[in-house]
């Protein structure tokens, strides 16, 4: 599963690289960037699989991840057939939408699957909906829980938070990015070689 279809461009790699897999891909094809921007024809790849030409093995569901309501709905209709291998959010990058997206989604994670967060390093750009490099950033959530402490997200329920709390332990890969010497960027930086 990937939030964030934008053009489709990644749900036609994925699906493609993946030759067995279906790839689900959820966005409310508004056309609007996490940081204001717009962009034209943001309905033109649900237009495609709506009409059959988007190719096999693809399902699309029109649903806003900053919306806990289609969040909801989103889980009601894919939890019937199960769980996901990796489930990557490459959405708005808004922090709210990051934390609560995984605290609604990662149930849907199967044991060992993969919970990818793409573009963290909005923690650490201004134009996003927290301070930068603030306490409610994904990065400092995520760097607080490789410190030892539990997840702690002001966007997630504390249901949400003590089950992901859990299961983050086996998902979360110490790469994050910016400031950390965990990040695969800053890594570069430091001496420390990482470990895979």
């Amino acid at each position: 599963m990937e939030v964030g279809v934008f053009y489709g461009s990644s749900i036609l790699m994925w699906r493609d690289y993946f030759t067995k897999a279906e790839v689900v891909g959820v966005d409310p094809f508004a056309g609007l960037l996490g940081h204001g921007v717009r962009f034209p024809q943001p309905r033109k790849f649900l237009e495609l699989w709506q009409q059959g030409k988007a190719g096999e093995r693809i399902k699309l569901i029109e649903a806003d991840q900053s919306d806990t309501s289609h969040l909801e709905r989103t889980v009601r209709e894919l939890q019937p057939g199960g769980a996901f291998d990796m489930i990557i959010d490459d959405g708005s990058h808004k922090h709210r939408d990051q934390q609560q997206t995984m605290g609604y989604l990662l149930p849907l994670l199967k044991p060992g699957g993969v919970y990818i967060i793409e573009d963290i390093h909005t923690s650490l750009q201004p134009r996003y909906d927290q301070p930068r490099l603030g306490n409610k950033t994904t990065l400092m959530m995520v760097e607080r829980w490789q410190g030892g402490l539990p997840i702690h997200s002001p966007f997630m329920s504390e249901e949400q938070q003590v089950q992901r709390g859990h299961a983050m332990q086996t998902l979360f890969h110490p790469l994050t990015c910016g400031r950390s010497p965990h990040c695969i960027y800053c890594s570069r930086l430091h001496t420390r070689h990482m470990q895979w």
